[in-house]
């Protein structure tokens, strides 16, 4: 059976209540404290916009990391691929 647990995120001032597997419950509150970071950091660099926008904000960080993170995965990926087809290469004039 199936357990769930009923927690509440606070983001941005406002709490959702979520039904999470309690496996899922740490990675859920680290998940809401790097928000909470990112949106208290938007709201001290940009002090003049509302929540709505700093919330974008917090979506544009959190989408930059994402994109590196899939450049650096690409980045190993190739190297894997160029390093296999050396040795391919180097089996293949012995």
């Amino acid at each position: 059976m199936d357990e769930s647990k009923k927690i509440s995120v606070s983001i941005a001032g406002r709490n959702y209540p979520i039904i999470i597997a309690p496996k899922e419950e740490q990675k859920i509150k680290d998940i809401e404290l790097n928000l909470k970071s990112k949106y208290l950091q938007s709201t001290s660099d940009y002090p003049k916009l509302d929540a709505q926008d700093h919330l974008a904000m917090v979506i544009l960080s959190l989408m930059m990391e994402k994109s590196e993170e899939v450049e650096n995965i690409d980045d190993i990926d190739m190297s894997e691929k160029i390093n296999n087809l050396i040795t391919k290469i180097e089996n293949h004039l012995d």
